[in-house]
């Protein structure tokens, strides 16, 4: 028989073990089944990048580490940005290693990176009642990113 994510007995997923799971199984063992979990200085770095919030009522609005959750897709975590740009509202996956390039050089965004990005979109979408049409992985180290347009509408 077929469980809902939404049953009363499911804990949440952390989104960021769906990240650990496609970037590294042992990695997911590690943290989410033994609960281990180290953060080194590239973390704490990682997260100084997001710390801060702007209003709503900005003329450019943005959210900083704006926890998400949702009982309909048993997901939970926090994302690394929002922002609101000519009217529609972008997921930002903030990453301070190298990206992955495609056979011409492009930037492309590593599948774990990817699943995350679209995973944050999707309880965006539905913590904030408004489409989010569009999620980006950046860069920090060569100041590039991907973009994944219409990934959340999935």
């Amino acid at each position: 028989m077929i469980q809902s994510a939404n049953a009363s007995f499911d804990p949440p997923v952390r989104v960021m073990a769906l990240h650990a799971l496609l970037y590294c199984e042992r990695l997911f063992y590690l943290e989410e089944v033994e609960e281990i979990r180290v953060a080194d200085a590239n973390v704490y770095a990682g997260r100084r990048l997001h710390v801060e919030r702007v209003p709503l009522d900005d003329e450019s609005p943005e959210l900083r580490s704006f926890d998400v959750s949702s009982d309909h897709w048993g997901l939970l975590g926090k994302v690394d940005a929002v922002r609101k740009r000519d009217g529609a509202w972008i997921a930002y996956e903030h990453k301070r290693g190298r990206c992955r390039k495609g056979e011409n050089g492009e930037i492309l965004a590593w599948p774990s990176d990817r699943i995350q990005a679209i995973a944050y979109s999707v309880l965006i979408e539905e913590e904030l009642g408004e489409p989010v049409h569009e999620a980006r992985v950046s860069f920090g180290r060569i100041h590039q990113r991907q973009e994944m347009a219409g990934q959340a509408d999935s």
